[in-house]
């Protein structure tokens, strides 16, 4: 396939240069050149073709501006389509393949994400239960030692309890006891007084049974004048007692009381004569009887 449009006028001469370029592995070539001319010259002509031979695409381009100076230019670019088609097919298949690894990495990284992130979220879950197991079980510790120190101070505060009332039995006791010492002290007291007032009587009865048991006779009577008792017993009064009995012997003295005369002038008789007056006590004259029936 060929076309070609322009115009020309003119005649220059001038100078070309040609370069190709293709790619690395030869799939498109480029051919490019261009000539300059100098001269009276006015015109443009463009012209260009392709054509497609054993694969290959070709396309050419010629083409030349004059306007006092005239400038060429021509090109031709070389396309292997085949080769093209197969290293397309072969870069969508190592696109698709690149892919699909990119997604089976990605899956994996995502696997692997999720796998850190369960295995993180286990982790703060397992720290989180340990944690709470570790409050549970300091709770619970403390729980035990409060039941411990609560039971603790009960047994000692009834220790204290029995202590107190041990202390306050063995103190009523030892009341008692003093009481009762107390009690027996007072006893043994007025037991003491007793005895010691009952001392005396028990040897005045003592003395008096001893003489009861010595005395199988009439006690010694002993008629005495009482001038003469007066003289031996000066310090007792007789009080006109016609008997006295010596605590010390036992001795009963008789005792004769002289008589009482009266010396007022006697009265007559019915016969003028004199009458004596008897002015004795009757105690003496019990003592008079006593003395009467003395044996002589």
């Amino acid at each position: 396939m060929e076309a070609n449009a322009g115009a020309h006028a003119g005649v220059g001469v001038g100078v070309s240069n040609e370069t190709t370029v293709g790619t690395e592995g030869g799939e498109i070539t480029t051919t490019a050149g261009a000539g300059v001319s100098i001269g009276a010259q006015v015109g443009a002509e463009v012209g260009g073709g392709a054509s497609l031979e054993d694969g290959h695409l070709k396309v050419g381009i010629d083409g030349e501006v004059e306007l006092l100076a005239g400038v060429e230019l021509n090109a031709e670019v070389d396309i292997d389509v085949d080769k093209v088609a197969r290293e397309a097919e072969e870069a969508t298949e190592e696109a698709a393949k690149a892919a699909k690894e990119a997604a089976d990495q990605a899956r994996k990284a995502a696997e692997e994400l999720a796998k850190t992130e369960a295995a993180r979220i286990a982790h703060e879950e397992a720290l989180k239960a340990a944690e709470e197991a570790k409050d549970a079980e300091e709770a619970e510790r403390q729980k035990d030692a409060e039941a411990a120190t609560a039971e603790r101070e009960k047994d000692e505060a009834e220790a204290e309890r029995v202590k107190d009332e041990e202390a306050a039995e063995v103190e009523k006791d030892a009341e008692i006891d003093k009481d009762a010492e107390v009690e027996k002290d007072a006893e043994a007291d007025k037991d003491a007084e007793v005895e010691k007032d009952a001392e005396p009587r028990k040897d005045a009865e003592a003395e008096k049974d001893a003489r009861d048991d010595e005395v199988t006779e009439p006690p010694n009577q002993v008629p005495i004048n009482y001038e003469d008792f007066i003289d031996q017993f000066p310090d007792v009064d007789t009080e006109g007692e016609a008997t006295w009995t010596d605590p010390e012997t036992g001795d009963v003295y008789v005792i004769n009381y002289p008589p009482d005369l009266d010396t007022t002038e006697p009265e007559g008789g019915p016969d003028g004569d004199w009458v004596a007056k008897d002015t004795r006590t009757p105690d003496q004259n019990d003592s008079l009887l006593l003395l009467s029936l003395l044996p002589l």
